[in-house]
């Protein structure tokens, strides 16, 4: 079997793949067959739109020491190599092992988990005690401004208040709200629904 012809039949067989699946292929392509894989990675990232590099190599080394159903929830929400940078910045990701297994489990969007994994990242590198860091309900929004209340306390007290304030003010009946950051920006997103 030709490397061109391995490859199509690769692709035929596998035509979606998310990272967590290709780290576990890749892994143990690499150690089964060290001289194929040389040979078949570049085509085999190109396959994905993904382009064969030392960073993406180490990001599926690190995703595939990962639980199995952090891997699961990786290639569910689609996340990308930079939404999973965090990760390169532990030493052993093992030792985060309680909080990759709590974030499939929770109701939680792409954008929060990517948020949640930042931070939680940043407070245990800063030492922050892991048992501290671990989700105590299932709910994605509320994990997500605990890690950014801790991470940082002045700014998440005057979003707080600024959530409060916009909630109490009369708006009326077709106008929606709510107070929100991004980034190091904070301000106010209004929606309003008209009928003709």
């Amino acid at each position: 079997l030709s490397e061109k012809n391995f490859v199509e039949l690769w692709r035929a067989c596998h035509p979606e793949l998310g990272l967590g699946e290709f780290a576990r292929f890749i892994t143990a392509l690499e150690r089964e067959w060290s001289d194929i894989f040389v040979e078949l990675r570049e085509p085999l990232c190109a396959i994905y739109g993904w382009r064969w590099s030392d960073r993406l190599h180490e990001m599926l080394c690190v995703l595939f020491l990962c639980p199995r159903e952090f891997q699961n929830f990786v290639d569910e929400k689609k996340m990308s190599v930079r939404d999973l940078a965090p990760l390169l910045a532990v030493e052993d990701v093992r030792v985060i092992a309680d909080l990759l297994r709590e974030l499939p489990r929770m109701v939680i969007s792409k954008f929060e988990a990517t948020r949640c994994l930042e931070l939680f990242v940043e407070l245990y590198l800063i030492g922050r005690p892991l048992n501290d860091l671990l989700p105590t309900s299932d709910n994605g929004s509320l994990y997500l401004r605990r890690l950014e209340s801790w991470r940082r306390p002045q700014t998440s007290s005057g979003d707080e208040e600024w959530r409060k304030t916009v909630n109490e003010w009369p708006w009326p009946a077709q106008v929606s709200a709510e107070w929100q950051r991004v980034g190091d920006q904070g301000g106010i997103e209004i929606k309003m629904r008209t009928t003709s």
